[in-house]
């Protein structure tokens, strides 16, 4: 997460401060993905860069969920740090 939040910082304010962070091999992207165990519920947590899309993934989260259709739950989120 940039702009001084860590990714256990969020972690604690969505309510998976007691999680396990287990990292998931990258990819050509600039996000890193890790697994959670151990919180209020399975989950990953996705840690992009602010600014690289993170607003847009987001709103086609949305918008796809306002359609019925199925996407990724989104358990919390903070844009600004690039922090899902």
């Amino acid at each position: 997460g940039g702009a001084g939040v860590t990714p256990q910082e969020f972690l604690v304010r969505a309510g998976f401060g007691s999680a396990q962070i287990h990292p998931l091999p990258g990819d050509a992207s600039t996000r890193r993905y890790a697994r959670l165990t151990g919180g209020p519920e399975p989950a990953l947590l996705m840690d992009s860069p602010p600014g690289e899309g993170l607003d847009a993934f987001l709103a086609l989260a949305a918008h796809l969920s306002a359609q019925g259709l199925r996407p990724p739950r989104i358990l919390a989120a903070e844009p600004a740090h690039g922090l899902a």
